[in-house]
């Protein structure tokens, strides 16, 4: 649906509505075509979050706020996140601690949904795309001997934030 397009996908979900006015469920493929189809389905006058669930996929700032206010349902995010775990991988690696000790097929949490309660911790720790909050070194072997496993959950990543330094006054 879409071609990757917000406009493309609006236009796609009008139809779509028409043709099947009983549709309850729309799940796209990021988060752009779900706005787009937010549009449409606010339009006809539907409530979105009652009538129709609408979900995305990215955890782009515009959908996690609209996820937030109730019009999305669910954005699915976080693999972009996979490139800082190779980064922590290679690093323990070429610093001696080989990430095949513990096998060599890694599950690594690619996906995490957010929904309308989810959404909130997340937007309020890292809605303004501040990743340097995260302690990297909290996931590094090298830098934590005593780790059994990487852990890369969401929920780890807000266990090690860095603290946040307090205003001077």
């Amino acid at each position: 649906m879409g071609q990757w397009s917000r406009e493309k996908a609006y236009l796609q979900t009008q139809g779509v509505l028409r043709q099947y006015p009983g549709l309850s469920v729309i799940w796209v493929a990021n988060d752009p075509l779900a706005l787009g189809a937010l549009n449409a389905v606010r339009e006809i006058g539907k409530i979105p979050g009652k009538d129709v669930m609408i979900g995305g996929l990215n955890w782009d700032l515009p959908a996690l706020l609209e996820v937030r206010d109730g019009g999305l349902v669910v954005s699915v995010g976080g693999h972009f996140m996979t490139g800082g775990w190779a980064l922590i991988l290679l690093h323990d690696y070429f610093h001696g601690r080989d990430f095949a000790e513990i096998g060599t097929e890694l599950q690594l949490p690619l996906f995490s949904s957010l929904d309308r309660q989810r959404v909130i911790n997340y937007l309020d720790v890292f809605g303004d795309g501040d990743w340097s909050k995260i302690d990297f070194r909290s996931f590094s072997k090298v830098f934590n001997p005593d780790l059994s496993r990487y852990d890369f959950s969401l929920e780890n990543v807000y266990r090690n934030l860095k603290p946040r330094p307090y205003p001077s006054g």
